[in-house]
């Protein structure tokens, strides 16, 4: 198997395991916790449930469904890898412990699973203004959603963008742009002017604590400067480093009606 953060199901005999008409996309792995004591399961997410496989064996060891028995996920405060399924048993609730290198992901994808199964709210929508590369502002919107925040259209109808809480690594407001903030994700800064920034920035927390994130990612204590986003910019947008090859390629996006020539470059 794979060791990335997820693993995709194998081609072959593995692809039956959950039977032809439930065929999961994302698989990790994580350790058991019991009274029994610690061993190696394998979670094994569709869309409407989660399933754990013994990677010895290889055989499904327990499925819970999102439409009748609720599940969820809840990252434990006391611990950087230990979360809880947490799950309808009859009339009460109950739940299993895991450990694993990659919770916030798999807890924010069963998060996501779960809102789409159960047809859940979708999350609050703020209007904003964000900064293109030309230095120019842009009507759009951000919606805070379980998994992630979602770039979309001033209507926030139209997705443009998802933006995978894992993959942020720096949030800080500006000083000297109204409702400004800055988020680092992916490497790339971007910046965007928010309407009513305090109640985005308590649902932004409320989503990142609910996957474990509040350790290793807090809103910078001390504000910034526009100047300070262009000079990182600019430290994303160095191309100074030797090129190795180039392509000249075309960019496919929902907000252009045709492709848009880039030039794709390897360093």
């Amino acid at each position: 198997m794979s060791k990335k953060n997820s693993l995709r199901l194998r081609e072959g005999v593995d692809g039956n395991i959950l039977g032809s008409s439930s065929q999961p996309d994302t698989m990790f792995i994580t350790t058991k916790l019991s009274w029994k004591g610690k061993y190696e399961r394998i979670f094994a997410l569709t869309g409407d449930a989660v399933n754990t496989i013994g990677p010895k064996e290889w055989k499904v060891t327990n499925t819970w469904l999102f439409s009748t028995e609720g599940v969820g996920a809840v990252a434990a405060t006391d611990s950087e890898d230990a979360f809880s399924l947490v799950f309808k048993k009859g009339s009460k609730e109950d739940n299993m412990k895991f450990t694993t290198a990659f919770r916030s992901r798999l807890v924010s994808e069963i998060l996501r699973l779960r809102a789409d199964a159960l047809k859940e709210p979708p999350g609050k929508l703020f209007t904003t203004k964000g900064l293109t590369r030309q230095n120019k502002k842009r009507v759009c919107s951000l919606r805070v959603e379980v998994d992630a925040l979602v770039l979309g259209d001033p209507t926030g109808e139209n997705e443009w963008r998802r933006m995978l809480y894992p993959d942020i690594s720096e949030i800080s407001e500006l000083s000297d742009v109204n409702g400004g903030v800055m988020f680092v994700h992916s490497s790339k800064p971007r910046i965007f002017s928010v309407d009513d920034l305090p109640t985005f920035l308590s649902c932004f927390k409320t989503a990142i604590t609910a996957l474990g994130l509040t350790s290793t990612l807090t809103l910078n204590p001390n504000k910034i400067t526009l100047a300070d986003y262009r000079a990182k910019a600019e430290q994303f947008n160095d191309d100074s480093s030797r090129i190795c090859a180039s392509f000249l390629v075309y960019k496919k996006s929902p907000r252009s009606a045709n492709p848009v020539q880039r030039t794709m470059m390897i360093t």
